[in-house]
């Protein structure tokens, strides 16, 4: 499950989308596939998406980190934030 919280009192968020950054610490693959979109965050709330992760084998993994990028509006710049 993927949660996003907006903090922001007064604004929304719009056209989020949450990838995994590659590990520094070997060439581990990430466990999200594909990038998980969301259209539209309302301020001071949550949203949560199930997706579903396959693991090829039994054991740990660990993703250290992920990324939040942005195209609003317009798609003329592009915002990332880990």
């Amino acid at each position: 499950m993927v949660e996003l919280e907006n903090e922001k009192l007064t604004l929304p968020s719009f056209s989020l989308r949450v990838e995994a950054t590659k590990s520094k610490h070997g060439p581990a693959a990430a466990l999200l596939d594909t990038p998980v979109y969301f259209p539209y965050l309302p301020k001071h709330d949550s949203v949560q998406q199930t997706i579903p992760v396959t693991f090829p084998r039994r054991g740990v993994y660990r993703q250290e980190a992920f990324r939040i990028l942005t195209r609003f509006p317009f798609g003329f710049l592009r915002k990332a934030r880990n």
